[in-house]
C-alpha cells in the first residue's frame, strides 16, 4: 500500500503508576512469574527498550485517564488525511444468528430473489449489466 504511512506509538508510564495499576487490578505482571511486580516491570522495560527507540511517538500515560488516551488516538487519526467510510455487505443466515461484528443489519428477505428472474439467473451480480437488467426488471414488475 504505497500511501500507507504507519506510526509506531510507544505507551509508557512511570514505575509507581505501573505498580499501582497492577495492584489495583490484582493481576500479576506477565513477566514476573513468582516474583514481584517491580521485577516484572524492570524486565519488561529492558526488553522493550529497542522498540521504544524506534518509536515515532512516546506517550507517557501516567496521568492520563482512559478517556484522555482515547481522545489522543482519535486526534492522531484526524490529522492523517481523508478518512473513508468502509461498508461491508455480507450475506448471512438468521438461522446462525447475526454476525458478531455487524453494526447494522438489514433484513432484505422481502426483496425478490434475482435467481428467479430468468434474465438474471446466469449473471453473477458483479457486472454492471446485472444491475441495469435487475433495475429494469424491477421497474417493469412494479408498473
Amino acid at each position: 500500500m504505497p500511501r500507507l504511512n504507519p506510526l509506531l506509538i510507544f505507551l509508557e508510564a512511570s514505575h509507581d503508576t505501573l505498580v499501582r495499576r497492577f495492584s489495583e487490578t490484582r493481576r500479576p505482571h506477565p513477566m514476573a512469574h513468582n516474583r514481584s511486580v517491580t521485577e516484572g516491570i524492570r524486565d519488561e522495560q529492558s526488553t522493550m527498550k529497542p522498540i521504544r527507540q524506534l518509536a515515532d511517538e512516546i506517550i507517557d500515560t501516567s496521568d492520563m485517564t482512559v478517556h484522555e488516551l482515547r481522545q489522543f488516538f482519535m486526534s492522531l487519526s484526524r490529522g492523517r488525511g481523508p478518512t473513508k467510510l468502509v461498508v461491508t455487505v455480507l450475506s448471512f443466515g438468521y438461522k446462525y444468528g447475526l454476525p458478531v461484528d455487524a453494526d447494522l443489519a438489514f433484513d432484505v428477505r422481502c426483496l425478490p430473489n434475482p435467481h428467479f428472474v430468468p434474465t438474471l439467473r446466469k449473471r453473477t451480480g458483479r457486472d454492471r449489466a446485472s444491475w441495469r437488467s435487475w433495475s429494469a426488471t424491477r421497474r417493469r414488475a412494479s408498473s
